[in-house]
């Protein structure tokens, strides 16, 4: 819980301090007032202003357990219907509370997401035979709608799709690249969105009973995203999936010509956007107030007179954060499938599946299907599940999914025998708009019987005998699930392949070893004698940092810990013996970035204790090989923290005060002619931030005995793997060539001529090393654990940088 609390506050800062880094970037404008300055000036109060509990339960850290949350509600009262309007007592006398999202003053009501259909601008609403007609949305953010006299600020965002992955999401600012893959996002692909809180007629419209001239709005399919590991399906041919409690989903309405909405931000009036361009024709002159204000001295709102409070092209949308479930499936022949139609069809009948199996209404499960790109560049349909109220159904379904799949083929069967869809198999309520875009025969030819049957386990595949099972979690994932049992005695994590495709030095692989640690009970990690003669220096040092830990233990075993040829990554053992899991691909239990992840299917089932059995390497073995007996060990953990400005005096400062060698190397009057800094993980802002200002003390402390004619430093080159944020401060680069200018510019700032280079991941050793080279010859060399990527930023520090920005302005 506390850790998904820190990702709420994350995810907050992070929206906050990109508008303050906007608003910096207009500081210098001569007008003050200019539209582009008020706008972000009303964003950042908006986000302000946000409710805690509402941040809470839009993030999914407040669960609502099938409760709809996000309620708006349509204001219907109008000059002709104040006298029958009912209060409340609690509106009345004003003490309702104004944060409670269910308080709507008996209005009309709906979900957010729902509302964006019935409610949008431009529909006509039928209520007790009279029909209504929407004409703009209510400014009043925070307070029920019925609180006529409140106008907040409202809550403005950028929706994003990329073309290439197919990830998308929100964000308070336009962003450049995708957050997922790094590609650079299409303008086309990018769409401003306001988050409604309410609807409203217009106060002195006219209704009438004519239910035979009503509008409606086009219903658009979400957007929604899915990150986490891919899990392959038990035939890995068939494909493959993956599940998380952290999904983006944007809904959004684009209004009747798909051009979005006009909108005055000074009164809410709204109108769809013509399909020929220009302004609606309300806001072509003067306009009312939405609400009242005809009688007045000055009737007319003042946003006719202000033109930047006129948004045009402006979609409403609400934006989630829940649980989604992505299924990328292949045919029989292993050909991805990518027809729209059938894999349309195939996620409405996996959502009517899995609420059967989970006893739950099918409403309560959302989907939709979307276009994504393979990592061999084929084009495939995805197809996704997710929660609409936060209840966490969608993140039951691994386990089951193979049931599921035998169901949703069931529902595929109409005992109607009809021609595309009906009543009797898969239209629904929520389905009825969808009436020509689906056919269950198109799904039914990839969904048939003969696909079923090879989603069966391989018999060659049944590394652990008869009860040897497709595991339907990724591996961490189940190997914690077992871990957390009462009966777990040792956890053995045995490790595949050769040494020079090891990456221990990765904070993601370290963390991931320490977090299992803290069970208090082993974790013992395994290599082989072939491994064992492969060990380097670094890779000893490495492999002793961890063997110091009194709950981590390093074991040796004649040939790698297999099962049947297949690998073995992972197993809990308990008293009656162990569950393990291997895969035909040994690169499942290679420690390095993709560290648990395979393209093969993970099998898991019982196995004997006695195959893991190895003899114990100790740790100071280790430390011999490692060649650290001359060395001062140093545990650093809070000393350093404060502003990055100064680091590098702290860091030389508490090196002089705990370590002889180094304060002898300081004051033996050699002069320093050489420094090579050597890591493979330099590949955000702060840790290069770190660098520049570590290297830059260390030139102050020798002051007139720095002769380096030019600092070294190398790196790993990008390869493209996914970043978990973007737009901060610890977010990868796009790309080597910015990292390589920036840094380079850096050192020259502080007056040091320095030169980058970035190398395959490979050529590069596993430490991080830092080498000062002397005059005499004596070389200072420190290793440096986790390397400048050890340091994390204070939620209460501004963390946005702008990757758009060429080197000179960064």
């Amino acid at each position: 819980a506390v850790m998904y609390l820190g990702r709420v506050v994350e995810l907050w800062r992070g929206e906050q301090s990109a508008l303050q880094e906007e608003m910096r970037g207009l500081s210098g404008r001569a007008e003050k007032n200019d539209a582009a300055t008020r706008g972000l000036q009303l964003r950042v109060e908006c986000l302000s202003n946000e409710y805690l509990l509402t941040s809470m339960v839009g993030q999914g850290f407040l669960p609502v357990h099938g409760f709809p949350s996000s309620l708006v509600s349509f204001d219907t009262i109008n000059a002709h219907a104040v006298s029958a309007m009912l209060r409340d007592k609690s509106a009345a006398s004003g003490t309702g509370r104004d944060d409670n999202p269910f308080a709507r003053r008996q209005l009309a009501s709906r979900d957010r997401v729902t509302a964006l259909r019935e409610y949008a601008p431009g529909a006509d609403v039928v209520m007790d035979g009279v029909v209504y007609r929407s004409e703009g949305v209510t400014l009043n953010w925070h307070a029920p709608a019925a609180a006529t006299d409140r106008k907040e600020n409202q809550n403005l965002r950028v929706a994003w799709r990329c073309t290439k992955c197919g990830a998308s999401g929100s964000h308070p600012i336009r962003l450049d690249h995708c957050t997922a893959c790094m590609a650079e996002l299409e303008m086309s692909a990018t769409f401003e969105m306001l988050v409604p809180n309410g609807f409203a007629v217009d106060f002195f419209g006219e209704t009438h009973n004519d239910i035979t001239k009503q509008s409606y709005v086009p219903v658009e399919e979400p957007w929604v995203h899915a990150a986490g590991e891919w899990v392959a399906l038990p035939n890995p041919q068939l494909g493959r999936y993956r599940s998380t409690p952290h999904g983006s989903v944007v809904h959004y309405s684009a209004g009747p010509s798909g051009s979005g909405y006009a909108i005055c931000l000074a009164c809410g009036r709204a109108a769809p956007m013509p399909a020929g361009g220009g302004l609606p024709d309300i806001f072509r002159k003067e306009h009312y107030r939405l609400r009242g204000g005809r009688k007045d001295v000055n009737p007319f709102c003042p946003g006719s007179s202000d033109s930047w409070k006129i948004k045009p092209h402006l979609n409403l949308g609400h934006h989630a954060t829940t649980d989604v479930f992505e299924l990328q499936l292949r045919d029989v022949q292993g050909v991805p499938v990518d027809d729209r139609k059938a894999a349309l069809t195939m996620a409405v009948a996996l959502r009517d599946a899995a609420a059967a199996v989970l006893g739950v209404d099918s409403n309560e499960i959302g989907f939709c299907e979307k276009p994504v790109a393979l990592p061999d560049g084929s084009r495939s349909r995805s197809i996704l599940l997710f929660d609409k109220d936060s209840a966490g159904l969608v993140s039951s379904i691994e386990p089951l999914l193979t049931r599921i799949l035998r169901q949703a083929h069931e529902n595929l069967d109409c005992p109607a025998r009809c021609d595309a869809i009906c009543e009797h198999c898969l239209l629904q309520y929520d389905t009825r708009f969808l009436v020509r875009s689906l056919d269950r025969h198109r799904a039914r030819e990839v969904l048939d019987t003969s696909w079923l049957q090879q989603l069966e386990l391989p018999e060659e595949q049944r590394f652990f005998g008869p009860d040897s099972s497709a595991e339907a979690e990724p591996l961490f994932q189940a190997v914690t699930r077992e871990w957390g049992r009462p009966s777990a005695q040792r956890l053995v994590l045995p490790l595949h392949g050769g040494v020079d495709r090891w990456d221990l030095g990765s904070a993601d692989v370290r963390v991931r070893i320490y977090r299992l640690a803290e069970a208090g009970r082993t974790v013992r990690l395994v290599i082989n004698s072939q491994q064992d003669e492969q060990l380097g220096a670094d890779d000893c040092a490495l492999l002793y940092t961890l063997a110091v830990h009194p709950s981590i233990e390093i074991h040796k075993t004649p040939a790698p810990v297999c099962r049947e040829g297949a690998a073995v990554a992972a197993a809990v053992e308990t008293a009656d013996g162990a569950r393990a899991w291997a895969s035909a691909d040994n690169a499942l239990g290679c420690p390095d970035a993709g560290w648990g992840a395979c393209n093969t299917v993970v099998v898991t089932g019982p196995m004997d204790r006695a195959v893991l059995a190895g003899t114990e390497v100790s740790a100071d073995s280790l430390r011999a090989r490692a060649a650290l007996e001359t060395a001062n060990e140093l545990q650093i953990t809070d000393a350093l923290d404060g502003s990055t400005r100064g680091f590098g005096k702290r860091f030389w400062a508490v090196l002089r005060a705990s370590s002889s060698v180094f304060s002898g190397f300081c004051q033996s009057g050699d002069t320093v002619v050489g420094l090579t800094y050597s890591d493979r993980y330099i590949t955000s802002p702060l840790a290069a931030a770190l660098l520049v200002e570590a290297i830059h003390g260390l030139k102050e402390i020798f002051d007139d005995r720095w002769e380096v004619p030019r600092v070294r430093v190398v790196t790993a080159q990008r390869t493209g793997a996914d970043s978990q944020a973007f737009g901060t401060v610890f977010s990868d680069w796009p790309g080597d060539e910015l990292r390589r200018d920036v840094l380079e510019r850096a050192l020259d700032n502080c007056a040091i001529d320095g030169v980058v280079r970035c190398l395959p991941r490979a050529e590069l050793d596993h430490a991080r090393l830092l080498d000062v080279e002397t005059r005499s010859g004596r070389h200072l060399r420190i290793h440096l654990d986790q390397g400048f990527g050890y340091w994390r930023v204070s939620h209460r520090s501004n963390k946005a940088f702008d990757f758009s920005q060429s080197s000179q302005h960064q």
